[in-house]
């Protein structure tokens, strides 16, 4: 065993805070132990992450949401590329955060039981199972689950980032201690249960826009602490990112609009404070503001509860000039009305705050 200071010059980064301990038996009396930090999470190589990237607003001239990765790897905007660019999943901070968080919040201070029953030495080999019919999604973070606990694990992914599985299907094999495979288990099922789940949702969504011009974008509305992770398996199920955060562009809302005291006056502010490099996009609630919004320059206006006809009308005095988003009210049974309205774009915040975690389960091989 190595101490934590030396683990932690040797991998020159802090030691892990003070709540990393567990118990461990020494001379016959149980003591409280420090363990080695978390390794940190291995960055993944594109193959890894295939095309599913973190897609964020593009600043350059072409109209709407980025929809292809660009090259930028800044996790924040830099307007000097023009692009607020995206951030591959294993290169997130935040995930890495997340996940020594998740592990720290189950293993606390020790698992008592793999401790008391499981032979410090017994290697063994599991396998990861997911109960279809689903999208898998999160086998990169399982991956890193297993190497910020314990680099030794080896984690062999037995289907592609992306699959769609029927039935119960496995979906990689662990090998390592088995104390370290059985430690880490929930945390990393947590994350495979839950995005496979939202992207097996989008996937759903994506398929009932089937025939129409209309892409589907994510919201905001995310389990805290988990946008990054959420917003890359909506990629992952078909779906395109909206924006990452409040720092990505503008969107100028109901309430924006009422303090500013109307939609010219709050999109002229707006373009007077940030530049020109930044894309406004403007909600509006009626066809009157819509007018407005085109009139005022906005570069994307968003579309707030409006029924499918008039949608519909919004489409044609728009007539191509800047790209439509619909949002409120989006079910999956109104997707399919809603791209007939030829609008170029849906938000729905459903697919990450009502998303239904996948059935998924780790078995030991005997």
């Amino acid at each position: 065993h190595v101490s934590p200071s030396s683990v932690a010059a040797e991998r020159s980064c802090e030691p892990h805070p003070t709540l990393w301990r567990r118990f461990a038996k020494c001379a016959g009396n149980r003591q409280k132990r420090a363990i080695p930090p978390p390794h940190p999470i291995p960055r993944l190589a594109p193959a890894d992450c295939k095309d599913y990237c973190i897609y964020r607003i593009s600043n350059g001239h072409s109209k709407g949401f980025q929809t292809e990765p660009v090259s930028s790897l800044s996790l924040h905007s830099d307007s000097t590329k023009g692009t607020i660019g995206l951030t591959r999943l294993g290169q997130l901070t935040a995930v890495q955060s997340l996940i020594q968080l998740a592990l720290a919040e189950d293993a606390g201070r020790g698992d008592l039981t793999s401790e008391a029953i499981v032979p410090a030495d017994l290697s063994a080999v599991a396998t990861i199972r997911v109960q279809g019919p689903a999208r898998v999604a999160g086998l990169p973070v399982v991956e890193a689950v297993f190497a910020a606990f314990d680099p030794d694990v080896t984690v062999t992914r037995l289907v592609e980032e992306g699959t769609d599985v029927e039935g119960t299907t496995q979906v990689c094999r662990l090998e390592g201690l088995a104390r370290s495979i059985l430690t880490a288990e929930r945390t990393a099922l947590n994350f495979l249960a839950r995005l496979s789940g939202v992207a097996t949702l989008t996937r759903t969504a994506v398929a009932q826009l089937a025939g129409t011009r209309t892409k589907l974008l994510d919201t905001r509305k995310t389990t805290p602490g988990w946008r990054a992770l959420e917003k890359y398996a909506v990629a992952v199920g078909g779906g395109v990112n909206h924006r990452q955060g409040l720092d990505d562009m503008v969107l100028i809302k109901d309430n924006h609009v009422a303090l500013a005291g109307g939609v010219a006056a709050a999109v002229a502010l707006a373009r007077t404070r940030i530049g020109l490099a930044p894309k406004i996009e403007v909600e509006v609630d009626t066809l009157e503001q819509l007018r407005e919004a085109l009139a005022a320059g906005a570069d994307i206006i968003l579309l707030d509860n409006m029924d499918n006809d008039t949608l519909a009308q919004a489409v044609a005095i728009t007539a191509g000039k800047v790209p439509l988003e619909a949002s409120g009210n989006v079910t999956l049974e109104r997707l399919p009305a809603i791209g007939r309205t030829g609008v170029d774009y849906v938000s729905m915040g459903a697919l990450t705050h009502q998303a239904v975690s996948v059935d998924v389960g780790l078995d030991v091989e005997l």
